[in-house]
């Protein structure tokens, strides 16, 4: 890619690879960034970080001990390189998924270990979900990714495996952000709403059952 040589002033102008870093660190920076943009966000820094150095994909240069470029995001932006890894992993999730991780009902360890599915093995996981009425936990989608690795995953097997009860779910009840965005500011994270919820429902606790 081209740089641009001239300059404006004092102030060389950046090139196209310098004006997209710029723009993702200061996406990264915002106080609240959800788990899709931050996923893609570390993924497009890291190909234009790769593209710069000129290394193909995980390439190490031993000879001049060049840090790899998930290190090089790690020590800018706070996270280790295995965590900067695993979110980029990530990107590779169905845009279901992306929202169900960004609205909090799956957790980020288990949406890590379903992004390493196919698409069609993640299309029928939502489908044995919604069999199920449950989402999986970390230990199931550790199972479901072992078993798509050995050539074994099924739609009945995922749909067994979520039916599962799972200590302390059995009397779980969820909300989409959606249907409780109703009823709060837009404003609200869903971490707002959850202190609100627990707020309200200490006040009617305390108005309603016999002391």
């Amino acid at each position: 890619m081209a740089e641009v040589s001239k300059s404006t002033g004092n102030y060389p102008l950046m090139t196209e690879d310098e004006s997209i870093l710029s723009m993702i660190d200061s996406n990264l920076h915002r106080e609240k960034i959800s788990f899709s943009k931050k996923a893609f966000a570390y993924k497009m820094k890291n190909d234009v970080l790769k593209r710069k150095s000129g290394r193909k994909k995980g390439q190490i240069d031993h000879k001049t001990k060049k840090k790899r470029t998930v290190e090089i995001i790690s020590e800018e932006c706070g996270d280790s390189p295995k965590q900067v890894q695993r979110y980029i992993s990530l990107t590779k999730l169905i845009p279901e998924f992306l929202q169900k991780l960004d609205d909090e009902l799956i957790s980020f360890n288990p949406a890590v270990e379903i992004s390493a599915l196919k698409e069609e093995e993640q299309k029928q996981l939502l489908e044995a979900m919604d069999y199920a009425q449950a989402v999986p936990s970390l230990s199931q989608a550790q199972r479901i990714k072992k078993l798509s690795k050995e050539n074994q995953l099924t739609l009945e097997k995922m749909q067994e495996i979520m039916s599962e009860i799972k200590k302390g779910e059995i009397t779980r009840v969820a909300f989409t952000n959606e249907q409780l965005h109703k009823y709060f500011p837009s404003r609200y994270t869903p971490a707002m709403m959850k202190r609100e919820i627990i707020a309200l429902l200490k006040i009617w606790q305390n108005e309603n059952w016999e002391k």
